[in-house]
């Protein structure tokens, strides 16, 4: 049976306080509780009072194990059972919930003091510190570790930095990228750890962290970014930079992601090329070469410029067909590719029409020019000796033309006259040019068409 209040204190009073237990009994910076050997706390200083918001008076009517969290308690039981077995001295270290429901984490020690004469136990006496601050600092360092050891480890590229845009952290992924270790990086701005480049403009691009930590939100890019390295290598990245915020909208700093993309962005150059290049010649597709010259028509109707369509149709091509095999065929129509695109300027839009069928928009020149363009042309694939094993091939080029102007008209009917010249050209003789001009526009179809002067290839 529990003793009564008054035996308690009676027993409380015949503690053998020793000088420095004596000094911390009062309002010392250690808490101290004294507890019978039933659990009731007999005795709490101020300063234990202060630690968990309770009045004294308040825990005089508590057991201890009523202030000790849930998940402690058992333990707290199975210490002051082996303190009372005669363990001697004990440290522990447990939480406490206080009046407020906060937590209160303690660390301390416990002995048991026995009656003087009879040596029955009587308290346990026990001197706990404070050490919820530190506890909250080693988890929060806990969960920075575990926040860095997950970045670390994730396949995507990761930079943190400060408020003032100082790099903080990179995982293994931003170093290899970067060509910077987060050793070296350490304090350093960030933008110059990631550089980035335009990929339209080749031009720096603006830090997207400046961007994210004046506007308060991400700014995200898929692609058009190339980051460069530190050693040289160049990466399509897609990246995100993110303010971190706090509870109350402050900003700690900022975090970077970035991946690298160059395979898929290669990838997708791939396809769109095979969509508006040839897959065998390399050069422009019938697609690309409509959307050129659409642009072309508009911009001699809008701004007066002149420029020229021409077909150009290969001569005696069937017989290297039907003498060396496809192959024959295909390797011939390389390299008359290569001959047309040598053959003009870097504005201008060579293509292939499919089969023997290729064509040629000269921007920006007179008929004067793209007659001497086109007879460039002829007199170079005429000149030229394809051989094929141990056959020697000689074939031409006829090239049939039509100015593009402010009178043009439709895209068809442009299409139309330069096919209606390379007709001409076709049916004239080997080795021709016509050049049909925009005044010449639904006349029959060779009439308007003048001949070229140059030496007729046979």
């Amino acid at each position: 049976m529990a003793k009564s209040d008054r035996s308690l204190m009676s027993d409380f009073s015949r503690l053998d306080h020793s000088a420095a237990l004596a000094g911390m009994l009062g309002n010392g910076s250690v808490g101290i509780t004294v507890v019978s050997v039933d659990s009731m706390i007999v005795f709490a200083n101020d300063a234990f009072c202060k630690m968990t918001g309770f009045e004294q008076k308040e825990l005089l009517a508590l057991q201890d194990v009523a202030l000790i969290h849930p998940a402690d308690a058992e333990a707290a039981r199975r210490e002051c059972r082996l303190i009372e077995s005669g363990a001697g001295m004990l440290e522990f270290e447990r939480r406490y919930v206080c009046k407020d429901e906060q937590i209160l984490w303690a660390k301390g020690s416990a002995f048991l003091q026995r009656d003087k004469e009879t040596r029955e136990p009587l308290f346990i006496v026990s001197l706990i510190i404070d050490i919820t601050q530190q506890k909250q600092m080693e988890k929060a360092l806990a969960e920075k570790e575990r926040l860095h050891s997950t970045l670390r480890s994730i396949g995507d590229a990761v930079i943190c930095t400060d408020t003032i845009s100082l790099v903080t952290f990179m995982n293994p992924v931003a170093e290899r990228l970067t060509g910077w270790t987060a050793s070296e990086a350490a304090e350093r701005p960030v933008a110059e750890i990631f550089n980035l480049i335009e990929e339209s403009s080749g031009k720096p691009l603006a830090s997207p962290v400046e961007l994210c930590m004046r506007d308060k939100r991400a700014h995200t890019m898929e692609s058009g970014t190339i980051l460069m390295s530190r050693t040289g290598d160049a990466y399509d990245i897609g990246f995100s930079a993110a303010p971190v915020k706090t509870s109350t909208e402050g900003i700690l700093g900022s975090i970077i992601i970035f991946n690298d993309v160059t395979k898929d962005r290669a990838d997708q150059k791939r396809v769109a090329r095979s969509a508006y290049h040839d897959a065998l010649t390399g050069l422009p597709n019938r697609a690309t070469l409509m959307i050129k010259l659409q642009s072309a028509i508009n911009e001699a109707k809008e701004e007066g410029r002149t420029h020229a369509l021409c077909f150009i149709d290969l001569d005696r091509f069937k017989m290297v067909n039907d003498r060396g095999g496809h192959a024959a065929g295909d390797a011939l129509l390389c390299h008359i590719a290569k001959l047309i695109a040598l053959s003009c300027t870097s504005k201008d839009v060579p293509a292939r029409l499919g089969g023997d069928e290729f064509a040629l928009l000269i921007r920006d020149c007179s008929a004067e020019e793209a007659e001497a363009a086109a007879n460039a042309i002829v007199q170079a694939v005429g000149s030229m000796e394809f051989r094929w094993e141990t056959q020697l091939f000689r074939v031409g080029a006829s090239i049939g033309a039509t100015m593009v102007t402010r009178a043009s008209a439709s895209l068809a009917e442009v299409l139309d006259e330069a096919d209606r010249a390379c007709y001409s050209a076709k049916n004239s003789g080997r080795g021709q040019v016509r050049i049909r001009k925009p005044k010449d526009i639904d006349t029959p179809r060779d009439a308007g068409l003048y001949r070229s002067k140059s030496t007729n290839i046979h």
